[in-house]
This record gives C-alpha cells, sequence and structure tokens, in this order.
C-alpha cells in the first residue's frame, strides 16, 4: 500500500515539474520537430508512442533495448511528441544514449505514409496502416496466450555500445582463467534482497562465501588491481568484488573473453543479470542457478552448469575445475551457438515481428520478475535432448 502511494506520488510530481524544469523544457523543444527527411526515408521504421512514464524505469533500458532491437533489423525510430516522453531522455541515463542512434520525431497522430510498426503502451490506439502494433503492458506477469511474449534480458546498454560488442571469440583459444566472478557484492544489497525470499534462490554473497570457502584460499585469487588478471595464475576461482577493484568499462568483454567459465551470481531483486548474456556472447560458459529464465531455456552440461542448491552448486564448480579442455571447447561451442541463435541484436525483434497472426502482439516487460519454477528438462540428472551437441557428463 505505502510503495503504491509513493509511486503515485512520483508521477504526479514529475507529471508537474517538466512543464517548469528548464532543463526538461530544453529536452523537449530540443528533440520535437525532427521528421523524418523526405529525401532519404527508412525503407522500415517504427514508430514509438508512449504515454506512461514507466517507459522509463530502470533508467530508460526498457525502451533503449526495444528501439535498439528493432534498429538491427533496419527499423529507423520515430518518436512520438510527447512532453512528458521527449522532456525526459536528459536525466534518463539508457535512454539518453539513444541520441546517439537515429532519432526521428512525429505530431501525435500523424503517422508516416511508409510501411511501420507501431509502439505503444496506449490501451487502444491501433493505426489502421501499421503492419504491426506491438502494445507494451507493464504489469508483473508472464506470458499467457501465443500473441504476448516476455521482454529478455540483452547486454547492458554501456557494454552493447562499446567498440568490443558484439565480440568475435575464438572458440579454440585456451584461456587464462578457469572461473570468473566479477561485480557489485554490496552486504545491504546482496543479502537482504529478494532473490532468496521471492524467488527461493541463494544470495549473491551467500553462493560466492560457499564458492571461496569450497575452493580455500589456496584457489582463489583475490583480485585488487588490473595486473591480477593479467598475470598467469593457478588459481582456480578469480574473483573480482567491485569494492576492491572494478574492470573499467572498455576491458570488460576481453577480460570476460580470458574465461572459461563465468559465475552468474543474482541480481539484488530478481535473479537475471545483463552479464549472463554477455558471458554468452564471449563463448565463456554460465554456472548459475536461474538458466530457465532466459527463452529458450539453458540446458545444463550443453550451454551452462546448473544448480538448485549448495550440494549441486559444489558439484558444478567441482566439475568447472576438473573438465577436460576438449569438454571445454564442446560446450564453450553450445554457448556461441546459443548466443547467436537467440541473443543477437534482432533476434527478438524477429519474434515479435512474426508472433502476431492478426498484426497484434503484447508485449510483457516485466516478466522477468515473476518466479517460475525450474522445469525437469534442465536438471543435472536428466537426459539429454539428442538435437544438441554431445555434452561432457560426469557421475554427479
Amino acid at each position: 500500500m505505502k510503495k503504491h502511494i509513493s509511486l503515485t506520488m512520483q508521477r504526479g510530481i514529475h507529471n508537474i515539474r517538466g512543464y517548469f524544469h528548464p532543463k526538461m523544457l530544453a529536452s523537449y523543444f530540443t528533440l520535437k520537430g525532427k521528421p523524418l527527411p523526405e529525401n532519404h526515408t527508412p525503407k522500415q521504421v517504427a514508430v514509438y508512442d508512449f504515454y506512461d512514464i514507466e517507459i522509463d524505469a530502470v533508467m530508460g533500458r526498457y525502451l533503449f533495448h526495444l528501439v535498439k532491437d528493432l534498429l538491427a533489423l533496419g527499423y529507423a525510430p520515430i518518436y512520438t511528441e510527447h512532453f512528458k516522453f521527449l522532456a525526459s531522455f536528459h536525466k534518463k541515463r539508457y535512454k539518453r544514449k539513444l541520441l546517439e542512434l537515429p532519432l526521428y520525431t512525429t505530431q501525435p497522430n500523424k503517422n508516416p505514409s511508409c510501411k511501420f510498426v507501431y509502439i505503444t503502451d496506449h490501451p487502444d490506439k491501433s493505426p489502421n496502416n501499421a503492419e504491426l502494433i506491438i502494445r507494451i503492458n507493464y504489469e508483473h506477469r508472464r506470458a499467457k496466450k501465443d500473441t504476448e511474449l516476455e521482454f529478455p534480458f540483452f547486454a547492458h546498454p554501456q557494454v552493447s555500445m562499446s567498440k568490443d560488442y558484439p565480440p568475435q571469440p575464438d572458440i579454440a583459444s585456451k584461456r587464462g582463467i578457469k572461473l570468473l566472478f566479477a561485480g557489485n557484492t554490496r552486504t545491504k544489497q546482496y543479502t537482504k534482497g529478494k532473490v532468496k525470499k521471492h524467488f527461493q534462490m541463494i544470495p549473491r554473497n551467500e553462493v560466492l562465501d560457499l564458492v571461496k570457502s569450497h575452493l580455500t584460499d589456496i584457489n582463489t585469487k583475490e583480485v585488487t588491481c588490473a595486473q591480477d588478471l593479467q598475470n598467469p595464475s593457478k588459481h582456480i576461482f578469480h574473483c573480482v568484488e567491485s569494492s576492491r577493484y572494478r574492470i573499467p568499462a572498455d576491458q570488460w568483454i576481453p577480460t570476460l573473453q580470458q574465461a572459461d567459465f563465468f559465475l552468474c551470481c543474482p541480481g539484488v531483486a530478481m535473479p537475471l543479470c545483463h552479464n549472463l548474456i554477455e558471458s554468452l556472447a564471449t563463448g565463456t560458459i554460465p554456472i548459475l542457478e536461474y538458466g530457465h529464465f532466459v527463452n529458450p531455456h539453458l540446458v545444463n552440461r550443453v550451454n551452462c552448469l546448473s544448480f538448485h542448491d549448495r550440494p549441486s552448486l559444489v558439484r558444478a564448480i567441482n566439475l568447472a575445475a576438473t573438465m577436460p579442455e576438449s569438454a571445454v571447447l564442446t560446450m564453450r561451442e553450445n554457448v556461441i551457438a546459443y548466443y547467436k541463435k537467440y541473443c543477437t541484436e534482432g533476434r527478438f525483434a524477429e519474434r515479435m515481428l512474426t508472433t502476431g497472426k492478426e498484426k497484434k502482439v503484447t508485449l510483457l516487460l516485466n516478466a522477468y520478475r515473476v518466479p517460475r519454477p525450474a522445469p525437469k528438462d534442465i536438471s543435472e540428472n536428466t537426459p539429454l535432448s539428442s538435437n544438441v551437441a554431445s555434452p561432457y557428463v560426469t557421475p554427479a
């Protein structure tokens, strides 16, 4: 109840102050009036017509990923000139990154004459000449029918805009780090979040503590500087906690590509983290508890090592530490194949464009926040499907 009242107050304040805030006014008047050039009209365009400020959630990441994924298929973005929408471009970190991409605007209810995809959070607006209508839904729920799609996770906006992305990993190369973790480990955030209570998963700090205690100090390297990652080491586990050392943004992908395995610990309020997608992109095999939160599910010992409790986490770590190089290469190949088929930019947009039988699709932006039971087909003892590459299997 308190949270609902707080959100309502925030929206009310946002709606009022925008009309008086100098930077928001400047953002609106700078961006409005940027029509498609008459002499260079893109073959495909996407019209973004948003009315709810919730599209700006998580600093504009939803919008950034949606625009960038459709842009990968050639759909140039056209934003409807609603004040609240254009005025927040300057203040939302990842929405602001869209200014580095093609940007056009149009007046409300004035759609382009060429073919276009129409994306909106309005409950009933449906332009007759749109080739597809994508209706944004902000509810925290899973898909219930074929015309509903759950919005996936992508590489972090900062990573996806870097010169190293997408990476071109060498499948056959020998890597210097066996198992890597890198990220934030603030105790207050990662031990008292929703992951344990809401999702019944092991919180990040508990995962790290268990791995360190199992491997002991002899096999664990606490990274405190760049040199700790560059010098050859016999340690099994390299742990890069941002409180000790933060990997520079331009070194993140190159560093991730040095590892055979990446320990994908959960986030604060939900299991999924961007580093899972980045791990798949680099061919670094993820070790995780939430392989069923991506679509299609990751498969244990094929394109990930999965666990569901503390004993199975220990078994996954043992398997990673002792796996023969030939088996690592096979799994790496599977990981890269999964990424290319399902996670490269434009893949999700392709699904959206081909899902709506009646040219209408509902996109659930917050489905990833909903708990889901792990299916039997990703448990460590279930036989693998015959249509996947032969994995390395060792007795549990």
